[in-house]
């Protein structure tokens, strides 16, 4: 009988209060499938036992040293946790799924994972004998650990105390530190502490002194019971290859030296943080890092009495330090130091972030994220909580207004301050490590010294602004950062990702275009544009907003957040449109992106290999005889730049001829007018495009020039030139035509 069972007196079993173990021993008691032998019920106060012999069905050749009987205790508590199974052979194998207890308990084998607070309402004694036996059965066999569960941690404490640990703690020097102090934030849960840095403590905070070690990595194994003293730990940490007393020693002898810090050391309160890297048994790789932490009863220099380094004095007119040299030095007694295991969590930062989002290759490098609002701050939230970027800056010159809290992260404590400090705030509240600035300001104001200098160091600018000014100054700005736009449409139930190649061959206009030419050629974005309902939110004039409800920006501000990651984490440009259903279906459009054919000049003029292929499709349609049509595009006077969006094909009244085209009129307004209303006025009629015949170039011809000077006068008038564009056997050509 082992010390811990004999320490409780036994008890019959028809006075067993707990009612899972009553029901136990009824189902043992009425056949319980042969497997189990009562032995006797012990209690203790709040605690009772079934003391019992389990039949393991193990296999004739077991995996490890289980016996076809072995005994077994069901320890039964307060009814808050579940019953616990402990192997009471002393001998007992060492096998994955046990849980650490304390040095002197029985071995405890994990027979369900699951919270007691879920699993109690189906639980019964079938159930309670079945998953015993399973356990048996497994461990036996050498099933226990499944290929698919998460690595056992080395260090699994059953442990009440968690500490929140920042990670600038793992310092390995010997004459360094991490110093810091622990903060209950709940008074109800004070077993949860975070540790702080130590500059921002208190004169009531008590310093902690971490004292971290990074183990050798260890393919999957566990220590069996939790060290309970400093000796327990020396002896577990020795067999994994650390001499932790011969490294203390060390660092207390340098840590005494220091006259500066000598007293705040030694008086510190030690937490021994170890790390441990785990190296999957199965596959060989290595599958994240254990960690734990024990805080030594008492202080750092009683550390070093317990080393016999120092003696304590505590005579304040002798030494206020409180602990004197020992020479020479005496014996250790570790055994005087007990320890308390605490788990660790990581504060939350950027590597944690990666970890736990699962993003392959988050995105990284310096980030600008102009535009504060609803989207703005939406995907920045969803990208930074992700482990995105490594230095964010917020750009935006608006102030938070109280509708703007209805979709916006921001809370109405943040009304009426700006935007972009704000939303800062907010990421460095969410991830302390990221590098956050905020800009009060707008982009396409003369931009200050500060801003110019964050714009030229970027590898990515995001804008989030849902201005097109702001999307094509932003594409014209000097610089090697990557573009990308993102915005809603007007009635908030589509969201749209613009993103340049790396190498910025195709840049956010001609990005533009191509969003514009999808537009008007994809039948669901037929209403894409269509103005929402506004509602006024204040009595001044133009104080309006869309009704857009919060539930849309969330879902879409996801959807545009990821495809953006993904986006920079390919070189290639791309656009895409997610459309929201009214139940939740989400349709994505991705037209082809592909260089544009320039032409240079006072005037800049693109078109786009897809817009050059479809006119060639038509020609070719149409021969042998000619044809043609109106040109479409996005005109920009101040920056002299037009975009070809669409050609709309030979109206029905043309006279279409091997050697002549006429373009004639009917239907042609209406057309264009719905073109251009379906482009919430982004494209207009810019100009004319026809085909050659067979076997002929696009060289233009006498009568070509004469029209094109037509044309030029006529687009005159709205400061525009005049656009040909001539489709031959094997190109095509522009023609720009400007009237002075």
């Amino acid at each position: 009988m082992q010390p811990w069972i004999a320490s409780f007196p036994v008890v019959e079993c028809s006075t067993l209060g707990n009612s899972l173990a009553a029901a136990f021993v009824d189902h043992v008691r009425d056949g319980g499938d042969g497997i189990f032998e009562l032995v006797e019920a012990r209690r203790d106060r709040s605690m009772e036992l079934i003391l019992a012999n389990v039949r393991t069905e193990r296999p004739q050749r077991s995996v490890v040293t289980i016996d076809r009987v072995e005994p077994i205790a069901i320890v039964f508590g307060d009814g808050k946790h579940g019953p616990c199974v402990l192997a009471l052979r002393e001998d007992f194998p060492d096998t994955p799924h046990q849980a650490r207890l304390p040095k002197g308990m029985p071995f405890c084998i994990c027979i369900d994972d699951r919270p007691w607070s879920e699993a109690k309402s189906s639980y019964g004694p079938a159930e309670l004998g079945h998953r015993i036996l399973q356990w048996f059965r497994k461990a036996a066999r050498g099933q226990l650990h499944d290929a698919a569960q998460p690595l056992e941690p080395f260090f699994s404490l059953q442990s009440p105390y968690e500490l929140i640990m920042p990670r600038e703690a793992w310092g390995n020097d010997a004459d360094k530190v991490a110093e810091l102090i622990g903060i209950v934030q709940d008074q109800q849960r004070p077993t949860m502490v975070t540790l702080l840095p130590a500059k921002e403590r208190q004169s009531a905070n008590p310093v902690i002194s971490v004292i971290a070690y990074d183990l050798s990595a260890e393919t999957m194994s566990r220590m069996r019971q939790a060290p309970a003293t400093l000796a327990d730990l020396a002896e577990e940490t020795l067999r994994r290859g650390l001499d932790i007393v011969a490294d203390l020693k060390a660092r207390l002898k340098i840590w005494y030296a220091d006259e500066t810090r000598r007293a705040a050391l030694l008086n510190s309160y030690p937490c021994i943080l170890l790390r441990l890297p785990m190296i999957n048994p199965i596959t060989g790789h290595m599958e994240g890092l254990d960690t734990v932490g024990f805080m030594v009863e008492g202080t750092v220099g009683d550390i070093g009495v317990a080393l016999g380094l120092f003696y304590s004095d505590r005579s304040s007119d002798l030494n206020s330090i409180g602990y004197q040299l020992r020479f020479p030095a005496g014996d250790p007694d570790l055994d005087a130091l007990r320890l308390e295991g605490c788990l660790i969590h990581g504060a939350f930062d950027t590597q944690l972030a990666r970890a736990i989002s699962g993003v392959a290759s988050p995105v990284l490098g310096k980030a600008v994220m102009i535009g504060a609002g609803a989207i703005g701050s939406a995907v920045a939230e969803i990208l930074v909580r992700e482990g995105a970027f490594d230095s964010m800056s917020v750009m935006d010159d608006d102030t938070l207004l109280p509708h703007n809290v209805s979709r916006h992260t921001l809370t109405s404590q943040e009304v009426p301050r700006p935007k972009a400090t704000s939303v800062g705030q907010r990421l460095k509240f969410i991830r302390p490590d990221l590098d956050v600035s905020a800009i009060d300001a707008n982009f396409l104001a003369e931009p200050s010294p500060e801003a110019q200098a964050l714009l030229h160091a970027a590898d990515i600018i995001v804008d989030a602004s849902a201005s097109v000014a702001v999307g094509r100054a932003l594409s014209d700005l000097a610089g090697h950062a990557r573009r990308v736009s993102i915005f809603f449409n007007p009635t908030g139930t589509a969201v749209v990702l613009l993103a340049e190649d790396q190498d910025r061959r195709i840049d956010l206009r001609a990005l533009e275009a191509v969003y514009h030419r999808v537009i008007q050629t994809e039948p669901m974005l037929e209403n894409h544009l269509v103005d929402s309902e506004m509602i006024r939110y204040t009595g001044a004039c133009r104080m309006l907003t869309s009704r857009i409800p919060a539930s849309r920006v969330q879902v879409l501000s996801g959807l545009v957040a990821g495809g953006l990651s993904r986006a920079l984490g390919s070189c290639e440009a791309c656009v895409k449109i997610w459309s929201l259903g009214e139940e939740g279906v989400v349709s994505l459009v991705t037209p082809q992106v592909d260089l544009a054919i320039e032409h240079a000049g006072d005037w800049t003029i693109r078109m786009p290999d897809t817009l050059s292929a479809q006119l060639a499709e038509e020609r070719l349609k149409r021969l042998p005889n000619e044809t043609g049509g109106a040109l479409l595009g996005i005109v920009d006077p101040q920056s002299k730049r037009i975009e070809l969006v669409a050609a709309v094909p030979a109206p029905i009244d043309s006279t279409e001829a091997p050697t002549e085209f006429v373009r004639g009129t009917m239907g042609l307004r209406e057309t264009v007018e719905a073109a251009i209303a379906r482009s919430a006025g982004q494209i207009r009629y810019v100009g004319e495009w026809h085909s050659h015949p067979r076997g002929s170039s696009s060289q233009p011809s006498t009568i070509d020039i004469e029209q094109l000077t037509w044309l030029s006068t006529t687009m005159a008038g709205d400061g525009m030139p005049g656009v040909m564009v001539i489709v031959g056997e094997n190109e095509a050509r522009h023609l720009v035509g400007t009237f002075r």
